[in-house]
């Protein structure tokens, strides 16, 4: 309310190292960025338009990104830095506020 200029960034759920071989693990995150996604679509649809998603597959992990299967490994978390940067380096782009 108090600075409805900023903006906000949503983050998908990157998935875990089972993906390819669990369905129940790949379903699970798929509905939960599905959720989020529609919870984005909310606010939007509330004319608050500073509210940003970054989806997972703009993330990029996969099997060998995870230390455990849930953990990223250093390399994991270097796509996931890479990420934000891309996202939020577009989103001050396009925003005259910031």
């Amino acid at each position: 309310e108090k600075h409805p200029q900023t903006p906000i960034l949503l983050t998908s759920h990157a998935g875990y190292g089972d993906a390819k071989t669990n369905p129940q693990t790949k379903r699970i995150t798929e509905k939960l960025n599905q959720l989020l996604a529609q919870e984005e679509e909310q606010f939007k649809a509330l004319g608050i338009q500073s509210v940003h998603l970054l989806p997972s597959s703009h993330i990029g992990l996969n099997e060998d990104d995870f230390v455990d299967g849930v953990h990223p490994t250093d390399a994991g978390m270097l796509k996931y830095s890479r990420a934000y940067e891309k996202i939020i380096r577009t989103i001050q782009s396009n925003d005259p506020h910031l």
